[in-house]
């Protein structure tokens, strides 16, 4: 359910990508903006008129026995985890690799024949994305639960997500894109079994503060992308940058491994 979530917040970012990559190059960025300006505001009134509130809703009682079977949200070392394999996701897919999008299509179309302008190309690569990672986040999610193991689906997509990296800056059209198609696949898988570990781990009371801290994580590692890859252009250039969030994704392998390995023993 949790991959059939992320459809949503994946389907958002195919139509915002492609229209707005369009439309950029024809009415520029001040009316776009002022266009996101007012769906954004839109969105706020279809949540403040539609969205159930759930304050007063009745709260599960658990059992003091029942409840101290899992560990404290703020030191249970899943929740750590998980918020770390999601804040780097976030760093490299939002991040780094949204941001620099435009500096990698604009690099291939200068060694190419392709005609379309730079924010139309990277509107509909950017939605080709959106569609592939809207597509797997769900098969990631039925895998996950078919396999009895997150933390071995996890591994895998951390393994596909450093090498999807390398692959994005080989100066190839066809790994480029092989790059881009598996960052896709993988960085939404990842996302939606992250959240999914939470929900897994953490009690019914404290999920709430726990997914909290995930995605202010994956927010953290949003917001530090840009500025850090931007920071570094310079100096170590894309590929450099790209390496890094690689090792990212393969520092987090080990510690993912154990994490596998003692659910099999459970």
């Amino acid at each position: 359910w949790t991959g059939y979530y992320q459809i949503w917040f994946y389907l958002g970012g195919v139509l915002g990508a492609v229209i707005s990559g369009v439309a950029t190059d024809r009415l520029g960025y001040t009316p776009m903006l002022w266009i996101a300006a007012v769906l954004g505001i839109a969105g706020w009134l279809v949540s403040f008129i539609f969205l159930p509130e759930t304050r007063h809703g009745q709260k599960e009682e658990l059992s003091s026995q029942h409840q101290n079977n899992y560990p404290n949200y703020l030191s249970n070392p899943t929740v750590l985890l998980a918020a770390f394999l999601h804040g780097s996701n976030r760093f490299a897919s939002a991040g780094v690799l949204s941001a620099t999008f435009a500096l990698l299509v604009q690099d291939y179309i200068i060694h190419t024949d392709v005609v379309l302008g730079v924010a139309t190309l990277t509107g509909l690569l950017s939605g080709f994305r959106m569609i592939v990672s809207m597509t797997a986040s769900p098969l990631v999610g039925i895998l996950s639960d078919r396999v009895g193991n997150r933390w071995m689906t996890i591994l895998v997509m951390l393994l596909l997500c450093g090498v999807s990296m390398v692959l994005i800056v080989e100066e190839s059209w066809l790994l480029f894109f092989m790059g881009i198609i598996l960052a896709s696949m993988t960085t939404g898988g990842l996302q939606t079994l992250t959240t999914a570990v939470v929900g897994d781990e953490v009690s019914s009371v404290h999920r709430g503060k726990a997914i909290s801290i995930l995605y202010t994580s994956g927010d953290l590692g949003s917001a530090l992308g840009p500025i850090v890859a931007y920071a570094l252009l310079p100096t170590i250039g894309l590929r450099g940058v790209y390496w890094i969030c690689a090792g990212l994704f393969f520092i987090g392998m080990p510690i993912t491994l154990w994490q596998a390995r003692t659910k099999l023993v459970q």
